[in-house]
């Protein structure tokens, strides 16, 4: 049985409510610039597979770290990106019988592993580049 740790879970708690935070900033600041809905989930999720690249090639995958990896990972980065705004936006271009679904659901997907990929490379080549 696993027991629970209080400091783990206020770190990951406090990163939670951070990314969401942030997730909704983006939300929010994208609809008052586009009529395109989807614009925010889609630059948080960017923004969010961009950070965990990052984040775990700073911690070279060392996630042993539990208090960095509550607060960034499973809390903060878990926080703001989330498949289920993906969903939600996916569904509504659906029920607008626009099949623009597909390519948002593409575009997300593939946005989000190029994000990841240079969060994760670019860190490598930034941290060799200043040794």
């Amino acid at each position: 049985m696993m027991t629970i740790n209080g400091t783990l879970l206020l770190w990951g708690t406090l990163g939670g409510g951070l990314g969401a935070l942030c997730r909704y900033t983006s939300v929010y600041s994208f609809s008052r610039l586009s009529r395109l809905f989807w614009l925010g989930n889609l630059a948080a999720n960017i923004l969010g597979c961009f950070s965990l690249g990052l984040f775990l090639n700073f911690l070279d995958f060392d996630l042993n770290n539990l208090t960095a990896a509550q607060f960034f990972w499973l809390g903060a980065i878990a926080g703001l990106t989330t498949l289920s705004g993906l969903f939600i936006d996916g569904q509504k271009l659906l029920v607008q019988g626009r099949s623009a679904i597909f390519r948002f659901i593409f575009v997300s997907v593939a946005t989000g592993l190029v994000a990841y990929s240079a969060g994760f490379y670019g860190f490598s080549w930034l941290h060799t580049g200043l040794q």
